[in-house]
């Protein structure tokens, strides 16, 4: 797999101080990915969470419900929480709590948080009016047993090439805004975990800051996770689209 992988796992797991794996599975598509959250304490409700984050292109886009699917279904039951992104209209499964966000005069976009019904008592909803293009549920420490609350952020940002940023082009920026601002405060809360699509198809550009290469805090990050420094490692990446910048 591509470094970036490794680090995005590695990264998150320095920076929430909450064990991830990142578990491929073999039988969803390149727009998915899961990570499990595996908590120590052995008095927990539970000891591990699988999360999932799939764009999935529309519920309905070729006319049939893909919630009716059985293939579809399930792929995401491989999942405790599942993050959604262009689901485009409201969202339920039986067995999950349903948490939905949707564009107000828009087919477009749409973000939801599905919870298993175990998870009930430990997931909350969070306000957030800066965005229709976000979503944030709180996992509960004292549900967890975790010494910290969990926030799950949920996000999508369409295309800088699409019809709806034409019609809308402070939309970027100001959802970009959104999410720093959001994240600062759940900071204060808790920690916080970023399930999106940001649409930033970076082909096999590099998967580092070229400015920061030499900055002594990026090389104590490396030396602190006991990861090697992959400047010089080429990006293993299928899919050699550059999106255009927002």
């Amino acid at each position: 797999q591509s470094m970036a992988w490794k680090n995005f796992v590695w990264i998150l797991n320095l920076a929430y101080s909450v064990p991830l794996v990142w578990d491929p599975i073999e039988s969803s598509p390149p727009q998915s990915v899961r990570i499990t959250l595996k908590f120590k304490k052995k008095q927990a409700s539970r000891d591990q969470v699988a999360v999932m984050s799939w764009n999935i292109q529309d519920s309905t886009g070729d006319g049939s419900n893909k919630f009716e699917n059985k293939e579809f279904l399930s792929i995401l039951k491989q999942a405790n929480i599942l993050c959604l992104q262009e689901t485009k209209k409201q969202v339920k499964i039986e067995g999950y709590l349903s948490f939905n966000s949707n564009r107000k005069n828009s087919r477009s976009g749409g973000v939801c948080i599905l919870a298993e019904n175990d998870l009930r008592k430990g997931v909350s909803s969070v306000l957030c009016s800066e965005s229709d293009d976000i979503i944030v549920v709180k996992l509960d420490k004292n549900f967890l047993k975790l010494d910290f609350d969990l926030f799950l952020v949920c996000y999508y940002i369409s295309p800088a090439y699409s019809s709806y940023v034409k019609k809308n082009p402070d939309y970027t920026a100001n959802t970009f805004s959104a999410l720093d601002s959001i994240c600062i405060r759940l900071r204060q809360k808790g920690e916080v975990i970023m399930c999106g699509d940001a649409n930033a198809r970076t082909g096999k550009l590099p998967d580092y800051i070229l400015w920061a290469c030499n900055a002594p805090a990026m090389h104590d990050i490396y030396n602190d996770i006991g990861l090697e420094h992959d400047i010089e490692e080429p990006r293993n990446n299928s899919d050699l689209t550059i999106s255009e910048p927002h």
